[in-house]
């Protein structure tokens, strides 16, 4: 992916490759956690990568109303089966911090233990979602993006300010 400038809504942004390239890396994984505080640029780059990425892509950002299961429903309209039926591609759960319902929580873990490598679940977050990640993380299906990771370098550093 070329060094460019975007247009994201209203506001111009650094695509940031090395973070496309450790995305590609991470969804070899079962579970992706991009997990930091707000300013990071979390949802911006999980947005740029999956706008570059050629597998499909189910997306939802969660809301503090969307605890309730029926307003879950209206806006994920998929059961496991259905996401299960698709060939391999990504489901992208920005906001994934606010997920407090079990019922929810407990139909995310049943997409990462049960997808048969199908399916790629990013949560975005800004604190360790409410999912069982430590068993997760024992069994190997968890690759962690954290600020470290989300840091801007040098040389993005440069591209940010040279589009100022």
């Amino acid at each position: 992916m070329p060094n460019k400038s975007a247009k994201s809504g209203d506001t111009d942004h650094v695509i940031r490759p090395r973070l496309c390239a450790l995305l590609s890396r991470a969804v070899k994984s079962p579970l992706v956690l991009v997990l930091a505080g707000a300013g990071y640029g979390k949802s911006i780059a999980v947005s740029d990568f999956a706008k570059e990425c050629s597998l499909p892509v189910v997306s939802l950002n969660f809301t503090e109303d969307d605890n309730d299961c029926g307003k879950f429903r209206e806006k994920f309209p998929y059961s496991i089966d259905d996401l299960l039926r698709k060939k391999k591609h990504l489901v992208i759960l920005d906001n994934a911090h606010c997920v407090k319902n079990p019922e929810i929580i407990e139909f995310f873990e049943q997409i990462i233990h049960d997808n048969s490598g199908k399916i790629t679940l990013i949560m975005v977050c800004r604190e360790v979602p409410l999912i069982n990640v430590t068993d997760m993380m024992m069994r190997g299906f968890v690759y962690n993006i954290n600020e470290d990771d989300l840091r801007f370098n040098k040389n993005e550093l440069v591209r940010f300010f040279s589009t100022q």
